[in-house]
């Protein structure tokens, strides 16, 4: 928020702090006003600070105007320009405002590496490498991180084994690459090749293992760490209970000193998904009396877990009172998990309405949904013809995907 307490000098320091505390917009505005009134108004520091912010906060034009106030911008200005263009897509604004800059140094330089590759520009990120008149460790790092989160394994290891510092980032960036990509032996190797291992180190390979579904060895290593932070335990409760482990998953969510929402969820979702929606539902009871919030997921897992215990009132309730009782407006999945709860029980008409007055073009999984329930139940409610209409609307949204 802007510093307006009457009686207060505004020093230059107060004004900058007022800046980088600034949420939204509106507050940034009259931190703006403020620097204006202040007499601060040619003070490149913090120009150069609204710059930044206004990128910050997706404002590229507000940006541009706060730039162009500077009577003299330096490298550092021209550079948060540039990274302002980047954050927010403007990638041909970025590359001109580079070379448009007078003067450039690896700060600069660096900047416009780490603007390609988060682009998804590989090929000219790597031309800008070879370009640059030097590198540093910055410089090595945003190129591997580029090519590993791209999944670019064999470049990213080529240059891994080339740079001159091999840091915990370096070694973070491949073997998570490594583990998202399902190479789980060349992630192991690289972990053990590791002189000192952070506990985002043992997280990256922990959840690589998980994920796969290498339970055993997840769990080896778990018992093997260090520390154990929230993540690595909600990681070991994903992996119990994405398997259908449920047991093993309440007893490490009971063992876990700390919870958050994720790890509430993720019981409640395995507990409906696996035919267990009593416990679901009170899973999710005792969650909200604890104060989480309800996810747009933990509530489609409990529509689920609603339908599998025959609730079709608590359904309705649960669907209805989203908004209003947990802040999430129902999602097209919340649509079509009623549809399909509805039209399961038999309430054709019912789905047929919520079908139509979905705030968005219901998706191939609602038409789905409602095909599948009137072929249940046509021979005793429904007639031929309106079967025929839905199945042909079904397979008029598969022609128009491929």
């Amino acid at each position: 928020m802007a510093i307006t307490i009457p009686g207060w000098e505004l020093s230059r320091e107060l004004l900058a702090s007022a800046i980088r505390d600034c949420r939204d917009m509106w507050s940034l505005r009259r931190a703006q006003h403020d620097i204006r009134s202040s007499g601060y108004g040619g003070c490149r520091f913090l120009a150069n600070l609204l710059v930044e912010m206004f990128g910050k906060l997706g404002s590229v034009r507000s940006a541009e105007a706060a730039f162009a106030t500077i009577e003299e911008p330096n490298v550092y200005s021209w550079t948060i320009l540039l990274c302002a263009y980047a954050q927010n897509g403007h990638l041909d604004s970025a590359e001109a405002t580079f070379w448009a800059m007078p003067d450039r140094t690896l700060v600069t330089w660096n900047a416009l590496l780490r603007a390609y590759t988060e682009c998804g520009c590989l090929e000219e990120a790597h031309e800008t490498f070879l370009e640059m008149p030097e590198h540093n460790q910055v410089s090595w790092t945003i190129l591997l991180q580029g090519y590993a989160q791209a999944g670019h394994l064999e470049n990213a290891k080529v240059l891994f084994d080339r740079v001159p510092v091999k840091d915990l980032i370096c070694f973070n960036a491949l073997i998570s690459a490594y583990g998202q990509q399902g190479y789980l032996s060349e992630a192991k190797n690289l972990f053990d090749e590791m002189p000192i291992a952070s506990l985002i180190t043992w997280n990256s390979v922990l959840v690589a293992y998980a994920q796969n579904g290498h339970i055993r060895e997840a769990r080896e290593l778990f018992d093997a760490m260090p520390e154990q932070s929230l993540v690595s335990c909600t990681t070991i409760l994903q992996a119990y209970a994405q398997n259908g482990h449920l047991k093993e998953a309440a007893k490490m969510h009971s063992w876990m000193l700390e919870q958050d929402h994720v790890s509430w969820s993720c019981m409640v979702s395995a507990h409906a998904h696996f035919g267990r929606g009593r416990d679901a539902i009170e899973m999710f009871h005792v969650m909200v009396l604890e104060g989480f919030e309800a996810s747009k997921v933990t509530l489609l897992s409990l529509l689920i877990a609603c339908s599998h215990t025959g609730k079709l009132e608590r359904c309705r309730q649960e669907f209805v009172g989203m908004a209003g009782d947990y802040l999430v407006i129902p999602r097209c999945e919340h649509y079509c998990c009623m549809v399909d709860i509805l039209g399961r029980a038999g309430h054709h008409e019912e789905a047929k309405d919520l079908l139509w007055s979905m705030p968005f073009e219901p998706s191939p999984i609602a038409w789905s949904a409602m095909l599948g329930s009137l072929v249940i139940h046509s021979d005793r409610d429904r007639g031929g013809e309106e079967l025929v209409k839905v199945r042909m609307r079904v397979l008029e949204q598969q022609n128009s995907i491929l």
